[in-house]
């Protein structure tokens, strides 16, 4: 209902900390609410002191999703999966005007018309935002161990069906390309292997040529997107005959845990 009604902008998952969530009502573009699950603090901002930050809220395209991580909040192009803007914590959560306590009746010491309501919603927001949680909370211990592992062993997860998870970020990816890298994740691809896993066994030898090249090219672009430096994928020779190739996943991100990765 919050999501629906309020357009709730919640933490992912999969990120290690609750930083809180962002909500902004669609009666008003006005008036945006923060609140910080771990201080069961909230904090009030206004489309005058914090402009740019309604320009993430407002009402999205639909091929344009919005997601956080632990730099801050970023709109993603549903397609090409790269960042088109993004926003830092320290960007967001400047310029409150107002903040206080969840479990305290707020003092309303700015002179809105809007705050006498937000006054009102405030304490049974914090009540329906700690059932919430509660409920969630046993649903995400597994996943969080999950994760507590994936981050003592590597940067990269793909035990999330279509989805990279790299440094605490979770980024949709298209279905073939989620499969090819799951394989090259266990295990290096010679040319017939790669051409079968993208589904070129039909087309002509130099086709394939250039579509090999170019899936490295886009993938590459994507994980350099996110956050990744250096070759995501790369081709070698193979010593035992200089005619063939061999290609790889950088060692970087190498999935060194087999639960994280769905067979």
């Amino acid at each position: 209902k919050l999501i629906d009604k309020y357009h709730l902008h919640h933490r992912l998952n999969t990120l290690p900390s609750q930083q809180g969530c962002l909500i902004l009502p669609i009666s008003s573009d006005s008036l945006a609410i923060y609140f910080n699950l771990e201080t069961l603090k909230y904090s009030v901002f206004s489309s005058a002191s914090n402009p740019k930050l309604f320009g993430f809220l407002k009402e999205l395209p639909s091929d344009v999703q919005l997601f956080s991580d632990s730099y801050g909040i970023k709109l993603l192009n549903n397609e090409s999966l790269l960042c088109i803007d993004s926003l830092s914590w320290e960007m967001v959560l400047a310029n409150p005007i107002e903040e206080a306590q969840i479990t305290e009746s707020p003092t309303l010491t700015v002179s809105f018309n809007y705050l006498v309501f937000f006054g009102t919603i405030a304490l049974t927001f914090g009540v329906i935002l700690t059932i919430y949680l509660f409920r969630r909370k046993q649903k995400k211990s597994l996943f969080l161990e999950t994760l507590q592992v994936t981050e003592s062993v590597d940067a990269l997860d793909l035990s999330i069906l279509n989805n990279v998870v790299f440094e605490g970020a979770m980024y949709p990816i298209h279905p073939l390309d989620y499969e090819v890298i799951r394989k090259l994740a266990k295990q290096d691809a010679s040319t017939l292997d790669l051409n079968n896993w993208l589904g070129l066994q039909d087309k002509q030898p130099e086709n394939q040529k250039k579509i090999r090249a170019e899936w490295i090219k886009r993938l590459n672009t994507f994980f350099n997107a996110i956050g990744f430096v250096g070759e995501a994928f790369y081709r070698e020779r193979l010593e035992s005959d200089k005619r063939m190739f061999v290609y790889k996943m950088n060692p970087k991100l190498q999935v060194k845990h087999p639960s994280l990765i769905i067979i």
